[in-house]
C-alpha cells in the first residue's frame, strides 16, 4: 500500500493542505512533498537472527551506526541466539542442529525468511532494493537468518523462502552482520531516492 501526503504552504485559505492519494499494491510508502521535493518515509519491518555475541569493536560500531541510519525507514530487530561451543561431545553436525532449532524457534510462521548461505543467489544492490520493496513493504516481516562459525543447519535452509549470498568470499559472521545492514541501508536509500548509492 502506498500513501502520498502533499503539503502546499501557498494555499490561500488554510496555508496548507493535505491530500491523500491512492494506494498501489507495491509497498507502504509515506511521501511528503515540500516545495516540489519528494521525501519517502518507508515502513519496513526487518528481523535479523544471528548466532552469538558481537565481540569485535568495529562490528559493534558498525551495527550501531546502521541501526541508527535505518531507523527512519525500517523497524529492525536484532535477535541473538546462543552460540553452541564445539566440544568433544558436540560435533559440528550437532552444533548446527542445536543452533538451527534455536533459530527456527524465533521465526514466525508469517515471516518471509531469507537464509544467508554461500550457495544462495547473489543480487546487485539495485536488485536487492527491489527485493526489499517487494517483500518488506507489504506489512510482512522479512527475517534474515545468519549462521554461526559452521553455517546453517539444513532445516533452516528448508524453511527459508530465499537463500541469499552476499559474496563468493567467506566472512566472519560478525562482519556479515555489518555488511548486510549496510546493504539494507543502501537498499532503502535507493528506494527513497536518497543520495547514497552510486551506480
Amino acid at each position: 500500500m502506498f500513501f502520498i501526503i502533499m503539503e502546499n504552504n501557498d494555499s490561500p485559505t488554510t496555508g496548507s493542505w493535505i491530500a491523500q492519494a491512492a494506494s498501489v499494491c507495491v509497498d507502504i510508502d509515506f511521501t511528503i512533498l515540500h516545495g516540489g521535493i519528494l521525501t519517502y518515509y518507508l515502513d519496513m519491518r526487518i528481523k535479523i537472527l544471528h548466532i552469538g555475541k558481537v565481540k569485535d569493536e568495529f562490528a559493534q560500531i558498525g551495527r550501531k551506526k546502521y541501526l541508527k541510519l535505518l531507523s527512519p525507514y525500517a523497524k529492525v530487530d536484532m535477535i541473538k541466539v546462543k552460540e553452541q561451543p564445539k566440544t568433544a561431545s558436540f560435533s559440528v553436525e550437532k552444533i548446527l542442529k542445536v543452533e538451527g532449532e534455536a533459530l527456527l524457534q524465533r521465526v514466525s510462521k508469517d515471516d518471509y525468511v531469507v537464509a544467508l548461505d554461500e550457495r544462495g543467489q547473489q543480487l546487485g544492490s539495485v536488485e536487492f532494493a527491489r527485493f526489499l520493496k517487494r517483500h518488506a513493504g507489504v506489512g510482512r516481516v522479512v527475517c534474515f537468518v545468519m549462521g554461526g562459525s559452521f553455517g546453517l543447519d539444513s532445516a533452516v535452509k528448508e524453511r527459508a523462502d530465499k537463500l541469499l549470498s552476499l559474496s563468493k568470499m567467506t566472512f566472519t559472521h560478525q562482519m556479515t552482520q555489518v555488511f548486510l545492514m549496510e546493504q539494507l541501508y543502501r537498499g532503502v536509500c535507493i528506494i527513497s531516492g536518497k543520495e547514497y548509492h552510486v551506480a
